[in-house]
Parts: structure tokens; sequence; C-alpha cells
């Protein structure tokens, strides 16, 4: 139940902070896939509850109708909202072979609707995707420097136990991104973005149980700290190459 999930985390929170806020985060599948009556009595039970001061919700592209992007856009007039778009890559080849049923030209089409209803936008994006090079990742981070968004997420490819991608790894259709690949990829990516652009994640790290690989990402913490060694080492930051 939507209370206890909320009652869970407010209560983790409190742990380390008495008087911890809560921004209810709708994150796992497609979270504008039901109908709006279902998605307003959710959202709005959410809202009801104490310490929690905003939404946070993941979709997709293709599953915001001018329907619910208009009770969106009420929703953003009387509380924190950000909404959460799976983009992957702005690269509509690498959306076709990882089955992503929208085009680019589809993500910005809903970018837009959202962006001038006063909705904060945050884009998922992952390095590694099968038959990407780095010059494609980096144009992903480059176009999306363009954009008015609020936030990024960067991930790295994770390959699951049981996935159409475990076969294609197994067959050798692609390689995995090594850590030291990945660091550097993230660096000119974050160099590329605008330096008031909110970065909210820069790795992940997938079930240890399920995961092929790669089995460095399980050291998360690590990986961050390669990324900060990396940027001082460059004596570089975030915003450094922008080109506003």
């Amino acid at each position: 139940q939507l209370e206890d999930q909320l009652a869970a985390e407010v209560a983790r929170l409190r742990k380390k902070d008495p008087e911890a806020r809560a921004v209810a985060y709708f994150q796992a599948h497609t979270n504008t896939y039901a109908p709006l009556s279902v998605l307003k009595e959710k959202f709005e039970e959410a809202l009801t509850f104490p310490n929690v001061v905003g939404l946070a919700i993941a979709t997709r592209a293709d599953c915001i109708s001018d329907e619910i992007a208009d009770y969106l856009g009420e929703l953003a007039k009387r509380t924190y909202l950000e909404v959460e778009l799976g983009l992957q890559s702005v690269h509509d080849v690498t959306g076709e072979r990882i089955n992503r049923c929208h085009s680019y030209a589809d993500f910005l089409e809903v970018y837009q609707k959202l962006v001038d209803r006063g909705i904060f936008v945050c884009v998922h994006i992952i390095n590694g995707l099968p038959g990407e090079d780095r010059e494609m990742m980096l144009q992903t981070a480059r176009s999306l420097s363009h954009l008015k968004l609020h936030s990024v997420k960067i991930h790295l490819l994770h390959v699951l136990k049981g996935t159409v991608m475990a076969k294609q790894l197994a067959d050798g259709e692609f390689e995995l991104l090594s850590r030291e690949e990945y660091v550097q990829t993230v660096c000119d990516q974050l160099e590329l973005f605008p330096p008031e652009l909110v970065i909210q994640r820069v790795t992940g790290d997938g079930e240890k149980e399920s995961l092929i690989g790669p089995e460095w990402s399980l050291k998360k913490l690590c990986v961050m700290n390669e990324i900060d060694k990396e940027l001082v080492r460059r004596d570089s930051w975030q915003g450094k190459n922008y080109i506003r």
C-alpha cells in the first residue's frame, strides 16, 4: 500500500534527520500509464501524507497525454513536481535497438509540453548501450545541454540475467564498458552540461543476484570517487566546455 511505503521511507529518513521532509518518488515502471482518475487518486494521496512536500514521477515520453500533462501542470502550481523521462539516448537507431518504442522527436514534443506547463523535467541517460561509441554518448549530452532541463541522471548499462540483452552480450553483439571508459565518458559529459543543471546521479548499481555485468558497477562509491579524481586530474568541472 502507498501509505505503508511512504511511512517506511519517512521513518528511514528521520533516523538521519528528525526534521526530514520527503518528496514522494513514483519510481518503478511507468507512472503515467494508468487512467487519469487512478493517477489523481495516487498522487493526491501521497501529498496528504505528513512531511511529504512534493512528487517525483518517473515515466516515458510516449505515456503522457495532453490530459495528463494538463493535470501535472496543475499539480506543479501547488507543490514541487518533477517528471522524469527515460530517454537513454538521443539516437533513434539506439532507441530502435533497445525497443524504446518512441523517437527522440516524440521525446522533444512531450518535453516541451511539460516545460510549457511549468514542470521540472529530469532526463535519464544510459552510457554503454549496444552500438554506441563515445562520440554518440557525448552527442546525447551535447543535445540535452541545449534544453531547459532541471536535472539529469546518468546511468551505465547493466546487463541482467534472463534478458534479450544478456543473450546479445553472450553472442558477442556488443561489449560492456570498462570502469575507465565509463569514468572518462561521464567526465566528458559533465564538461558539456550547463553548470546550473542538477546532476542527480552519475552511476548506479544493479542487484548482485541478477547482474551479469559489468561487475565493477557494484562498487558504486569507487566509481564516484574515480569520477571525482579524474575531474581533479583534468582541472575540470561541470560546464567547462558548455556552449551556451
